[in-house]
Order: structure tokens, then C-alpha cells, then sequence
């Protein structure tokens, strides 16, 4: 994978993340259907994993001198 890609799916995961974390929010306000909070738990873990490996990975680079 090139940089660019990587950092476009970095962007990608962390906007998922988000919404992810609006939407278990808002459900476990509003509609209370523990099934769905848990499926939404449930996701924003597994794309949490991956977040963080590329995260971890793209580390190196950042810490470069340009």
C-alpha cells in the first residue's frame, strides 16, 4: 500500500470511530435497545483495532525529519 492510501484509510477509520460513537450515544439515550448498543460496541472495537495498527505503523513516519 502506498502512504497516501494508508493515511486515507487512517482518516477513514477515524471518521468511522466517530460516527460509531455518536450513533452508541445517541442510542443508548434515546432508544435503549441493548442489542443495537452492543453490536455498535462491538464494531467500533474491531475498527479500533485496526485504527491503532495503523496508527502504530505510520509512527515512524511521522517522527521523521524532513
Amino acid at each position: 500500500m502506498l502512504i497516501k492510501e494508508v493515511l486515507q484509510r487512517r482518516d477513514q477509520l477515524k471518521g468511522y470511530l466517530h460516527s460509531l460513537s455518536i450513533a452508541q450515544n445517541y442510542c443508548e439515550k434515546h432508544i435503549g435497545d441493548i442489542v443495537m448498543i452492543e453490536d455498535l460496541k462491538s464494531m467500533y472495537k474491531e475498527l479500533e483495532v485496526e485504527f491503532k495498527q495503523i496508527d502504530e505503523s505510520l509512527k515512524p513516519f511521522e517522527n521523521m525529519d524532513m
